[in-house]
C-alpha cells in the first residue's frame, strides 16, 4: 500500500499519526491496529445489514462437529484394523 493509503486507513480508524512518519512507521501502526480489530471475514461484512447471525462453534467439539465425531469413529476403525 502507499502511504497516502496508509494515512487514510489510520484516519477512518481514528489512529493518531503524524504527517512526517515514514511508511515504515505508518506500517507498523497499521499492523497494531489491525492486531487489535481481530480477524475480518467476508461472510461477516456481507451480513453486516442484514438480520441474519452467525453462530460460531467451537472448534474441534465432538458434540457440536459432526465431522469432528465421524473422524473420531474412522480413526478408531482404522486403528481396529491395523
Amino acid at each position: 500500500m502507499t502511504e497516502e493509503e496508509l494515512k487514510g486507513w489510520l484516519s477512518k480508524e481514528d489512529v493518531p499519526h503524524s504527517a512526517s512518519m515514514s511508511l515504515k512507521q505508518l506500517r507498523e501502526l497499521c499492523l497494531i491496529k489491525a492486531k487489535e480489530l481481530g480477524p475480518s471475514y467476508e461472510l461477516e461484512n456481507l451480513l453486516a445489514n442484514t438480520p441474519l447471525v452467525i453462530l460460531r462453534l467451537p472448534p474441534y467439539h465432538p458434540l457440536l462437529n459432526a465431522i469432528e465425531f465421524i473422524w473420531s469413529l474412522t480413526k478408531g476403525y482404522m486403528e481396529a484394523r491395523a
